[in-house]
């Protein structure tokens, strides 16, 4: 067990809101991704499957970071919102003893 727990709830806020906002931003460049490439327009077969590979994959660690963003976002949230709730129940439980 902890022996000590700290959180600042306003800047794991401002940290998820943050982590929403990149999340947003790399929404409009993802609709780029994983396109297929015409070998005769590129004029190499070789070179358009190699691009269709890299584009998989870069729409596929995109699709994973997004997720990622996500997640991270909400459980900084949870976890402002739940040391709000501790420490304010905690305060009224403790009454005027909680009072610093």
């Amino acid at each position: 067990m902890a022996s000590r727990f700290n959180c600042d709830p306003q800047k794991a806020q401002e940290l998820s809101g943050q982590l929403a906002s990149i999340q947003s931003d790399l929404q409009e460049p993802a609709r780029y991704l994983n396109q297929d490439f015409d070998g005769a327009a590129i004029g190499s077969q070789g070179v358009a499957a190699a691009l269709d590979v890299f584009s998989s994959a870069t729409a596929q660690t995109h699709a994973d970071l997004d997720t990622l963003l996500e997640k991270t976002s909400g459980l900084l949230g949870g976890l402002a919102e739940g040391t709000e709730a501790v420490d304010g129940r905690l305060s009224d439980l403790l009454g005027p003893l909680g009072k610093t």
